[in-house]
């Protein structure tokens, strides 16, 4: 029990190790330290699913969801970005959730390049240095993005972006239009609003930098 970092395993009063299926996340750690043989054996359950969509502007979408009742999202994670993987194409986008969860860092993987999306906030800057830190630990090349930009101090993401060697690539300011774009379902590059311009500076700048 005590090897379990998610507290899924409980020992009862007799000694019998309790299992609560729910907390577990399959890292397998108390089947690698337990010195009896099978004593633990693994075992598949369905918590959620993946899909794969044709979207009307080039590419395939992949995303997953969890079963109702799951906590866990990390199986979903791997299972969405390993499917992704399988179609092969060269170029490879993940949304990733809000924060620095295991979730996040598994969705990271691999990546060439880390995008943080932020605004001029405390809790934007707060995030901001979260996941610019992870990036660090894992070796990625960072870039910023900063949205509703003109809606507050921008001084303060500046200078930590200069503190981890990182790059703002793009400034989106708050934007009627966009809003008018997101209600429509209807991606802003595709109008002919000026802040279409910001997403396609944004779009050549990464098929530059992967070349």
């Amino acid at each position: 029990a005590e090897v379990c970092e998610e507290k899924a395993i409980i020992t009862m009063k007799d000694g019998t190790p309790f299992l609560i299926p729910t907390l577990c996340s399959g890292c397998r750690a108390c089947e690698i330290i337990c010195p009896i043989t099978e004593a633990i054996l693994e075992s598949q359950k369905l918590m959620g699913h993946t899909y794969l969509t044709e979207t009307p502007y080039g590419f395939p979408l992949v995303t997953g969801k969890l079963l109702e009742g799951e906590e866990r999202a990390m199986p979903i994670v791997t299972a969405a970005k390993k499917r992704a993987k399988s179609i092969n194409r060269e170029l490879l986008l993940v949304d990733t959730a809000a924060g620095t969860s295991n979730t996040v860092s598994k969705a990271l993987e691999d990546s060439k390049l880390l995008i943080a999306v932020t605004e001029p906030t405390p809790l934007g800057l707060h995030d901001l240095a979260l996941i610019l830190e992870l990036g660090r630990l894992m070796g990625m090349e960072a870039w910023v993005v900063i949205n509703r930009s003109d809606l507050g101090k921008k001084e303060r993401i500046e200078k930590m972006v200069q503190n981890y060697n990182a790059e703002i690539v793009a400034e989106i300011p708050y934007s009627e239009a966009i809003i008018r774009s997101y209600v429509k379902g209807e991606p802003i590059v595709l109008t002919n609003n000026k802040e279409a311009e910001i997403f396609k500076d944004l779009a050549e700048k990464i098929a530059n930098y992967l070349g």
